[in-house]
């Protein structure tokens, strides 16, 4: 639940523009469609890109103590967190400090469900994993339901708190590291090959040449592919116009409210997904879950084509944001270190993580000009065909971790060129 808190930040900082759009378009005459706003709206997932590499700098800086390394990207967040009060006295200055939260949120993307996983007793850490987009959600979620009693200055305040606790909790952790210097992770994949017979090879390779031969090659395009279908299903274009998206529907109701009620369908959701996606497997709740968007994507779409009803908006986007918290939020972030054993865990998470980062930034910078090109309904049937194609992907590509486990035991002495 202290790891849990670094999750929150992700999920504050990418929500924080839908809450203080109101207040900062007004005080600097900016359209929702405007390159400037733009900018403040993505340029955190722009610079995420860069932040699974600063957290890899780091722990590897840190000789991987991952309690060390989130230290400092607590630290990292309160400082920037508070200097984002700067987008008061100037917009592009706002820019340039929503650019180094995205780098703090970029880091905790990589290294906290990575965390999660290595720390979970074996059999669980599917649910361990899912801790992980329960605290973006309860981020995002906290600053729906505040943002229209604070100001957007005031939400700087509060993202920073939430990192000051973090950075104070932190050390009441242990290392999770046994007599050897091995974490238990490290000390199952070892078990599990000398259950199978295998033997280390003797030629010294890096992670990164390991990373781009044979198997894991294709699993971390599998890992792409996941992070591509999980940004272009449009949640973060969504989540962080949320409001605004609530507002134009035309209920009464302040639309982070709604923002908020529609998102927590999502942690309620991830929760669910926590207690059954070890037993039932990934991909089984992974196509359940975009299945679940997909249906909703095309009744909220219709709805805005034909106007049935102004209720409807609210109860598609809390739905959607359901399946969405079922299996594609939160398996797409565990299921990478959960694939990899520890030599290269560390570096496929990160390229991962940086990837989702490159597709983030893409559909939230695109979402004004998707609106205004193809209209809404056109924007959310082009989500719609992307979380189609997402479906067929999950079904003959995805694997669960055991069934690449087996694959990479009966064909050992292939993946061993060595022997």
């Amino acid at each position: 639940m202290i790891i849990f808190l670094g999750p929150m930040t992700f999920g504050a900082i990418l929500c924080y523009p839908s809450p203080s759009f109101k207040a900062i378009q007004k005080r600097y005459n900016l359209k929702e469609d405007s390159l400037v706003w733009s900018f403040y709206n993505s340029i955190s997932s722009l610079t995420a890109i860069v932040g699974p590499f600063v957290s890899n700098f780091v722990l590897k800086w840190q000789k991987g103590s991952q309690r060390n390394t989130m230290f400092f990207l607590a630290l990292s967040g309160i400082v920037f967190w508070l200097l984002n009060c700067l987008t008061k006295v100037n917009i592009w200055l706002g820019i340039i400090d929503r650019g180094f939260l995205g780098v703090v949120m970029g880091a905790f993307s990589s290294l906290d469900p990575m965390y999660l996983v290595e720390i979970a007793p074996k059999g669980a850490s599917g649910f361990f994993g899912s801790l992980n987009q329960i605290g973006i959600v309860v981020g995002v979620i906290l600053f729906d339901f505040v943002g229209p009693s604070m100001s957007y200055i005031a939400l700087n305040f509060l993202g920073a708190g939430i990192d000051l606790l973090l950075s104070l909790l932190i050390w009441i952790l242990p290392q999770f590291l046994d007599s050897n210097g091995k974490n238990d992770l490290e000390l199952n994949d070892q078990d599990d090959n000398q259950d199978v017979g295998v033997q280390a090879s003797p030629t010294i390779t890096s992670p990164g040449q390991k990373l781009c031969q044979g198997k894991n090659f294709g699993l971390l395009c599998i890992g792409f592919g996941l992070m591509f279908f999980q940004q272009f299903c449009g949640i973060n274009a969504i989540i962080t116009n949320l409001a605004s998206i609530m507002d134009s529907a035309g209920m009464k109701m302040d639309g982070n409210y709604q923002a908020g009620i529609a998102t927590s369908s999502q942690l309620i959701a991830v929760i669910v997904s926590s207690l059954v996606v070890d037993k039932f497997g990934r991909r089984k709740v992974l196509v359940t879950s975009t299945i679940i968007i997909l249906v909703f994507l095309l009744i909220f779409g219709l709805n805005e084509k034909f106007h049935w009803t102004n209720v409807l908006p609210l109860l598609c986007i809390f739905l959607y944001q359901f399946g969405f918290g079922l299996g594609m939020g939160p398996i797409p972030w565990f299921i990478i270190p959960e694939y990899f054993n520890s030599d290269v865990r560390s570096l496929a998470t990160t390229l991962v993580s940086a990837s989702n980062w490159i597709f983030a930034f893409i559909i939230i910078f695109l979402w004004p000009l998707l609106k205004k090109g193809f209209g809404f309904f056109g924007a959310i049937i082009f989500f719609a065909i992307v979380t189609f194609v997402s479906i067929l992907f999950e079904i003959f590509i995805v694997r669960d971790p055991h069934e690449v486990k087996e694959t990479q035991s009966d064909h050992k002495n292939v993946l061993l060129p060595d022997q």
